[in-house]
C-alpha cells in the first residue's frame, strides 16, 4: 500500500473505532510531517484525519498532569500522493522557507528605505537647529 492508500484507510478506522489500529500508517506519515517542518504524531491520540480534495490533516491530543493538549496538522495531498512522500514534503517545506524568507527581506527593504529618509529628514532637522544656534545672540 502507498501512503495516500495508508492514510485514506487510517481515516475510516479514525472515524469508526475508538481504538483504532492505525500503528503502520502512524509510522509511514511521521517521517513526511516531519519533512514537511509539521509536528510529529509520535504516542499521541489520533482524534481526526480528514482527507480533503487539497489536503490531509490530522487533529491529535495528549494529556500531560491531566491538561489536555492538542495539535493539528495538514500537508498537500500531492505530498501523501508523490512517488518519493519524503521528498515532496522537503521540497515544500524548503519552499515555505524559501517564500517566508523572501517576504522578510521585501519588509526589511522597505524599513531600510523609511528609515533612511526619516534619518535624512531628521539630519536635515537637527542642522537647522544648528544654523539657528550659530546665529543666537544672548546679549540681544
Amino acid at each position: 500500500m502507498n501512503l495516500y492508500d495508508l492514510t485514506v484507510a487510517a481515516e475510516q478506522q479514525v472515524s469508526t473505532y475508538c481504538s483504532a489500529n492505525i500503528d503502520e500508517w502512524r509510522d509511514a506519515i511521521d517521517p513526511v510531517l516531519e519533512a514537511a517542518g509539521e509536528c510529529t504524531i509520535g504516542k499521541d491520540h489520533v482524534d481526526d484525519i480528514t482527507v480533503s480534495e487539497d489536503e490531509i490533516s490530522i487533529r491529535t491530543s495528549y494529556s500531560v498532569r491531566c491538561c489536555e493538549q492538542s495539535n493539528d496538522m495538514s500537508v498537500p495531498l500531492s505530498i501523501v500522493k508523490a512517488e518519493n512522500p519524503i521528498q515532496a514534503a522537503n521540497r515544500y517545506r524548503v519552499g515555505n522557507e524559501l517564500e517566508d524568507a523572501r517576504s522578510r527581506l521585501a519588509a526589511a527593504q522597505r524599513f531600510v528605505v523609511e528609515y533612511s529618509e526619516k534619518v535624512a529628514s531628521l539630519t536635515v532637522e537637527l542642522s537647522t537647529f544648528d544654523v539657528s544656534l550659530a546665529n543666537f545672540n544672548p546679549a540681544i
